[in-house]
């Protein structure tokens, strides 16, 4: 008889844009739920020829207060020159929902259109 290997548990993540800078000219993503490495692989096949963004980075950040029941750490990914004119917010969504399902079917992810609601879910 032999053992069947453990299946990773599904991911529930939750993701909203946020517009940050002086000028509300830097475009982040926040994510709830994800990880590094999904996080990573999703915006180097994003950003792979160019178009739609020259880069992006990466941080982990964490709320100002720990709430129980609330989520504490958060991954914010800022994307560099992101050309609008040639991928919509809506489109971009799609895209980035697509590759994390395509890396796991299972995993569960909603995209937050109010940042504040997002941060208090």
């Amino acid at each position: 008889m032999t053992k069947n290997p453990r299946q990773p548990l599904p991911q529930n993540i939750a993701y909203s844009l946020d517009w940050r800078g002086i000028d509300d000219e830097l475009p982040v993503f926040v994510f709830v739920g994800a990880t590094y490495e999904l996080l990573r692989d999703v915006f180097l096949w994003i950003i792979g020829g160019g178009h739609i963004a020259k880069g992006f980075k990466i941080e982990r950040e964490h709320a100002c207060v720990m709430r129980n029941g609330k989520h504490y750490w958060r991954w914010a990914v800022e994307l560099k020159e992101w050309d609008q004119s040639f991928c919509s917010r809506q489109d971009l969504c799609t895209l980035i929902e697509s590759r994390i399902m395509a890396q796991d079917k299972r995993n569960r992810v909603t995209f937050f259109d109010n940042y504040e609601k997002f941060l208090n879910t």
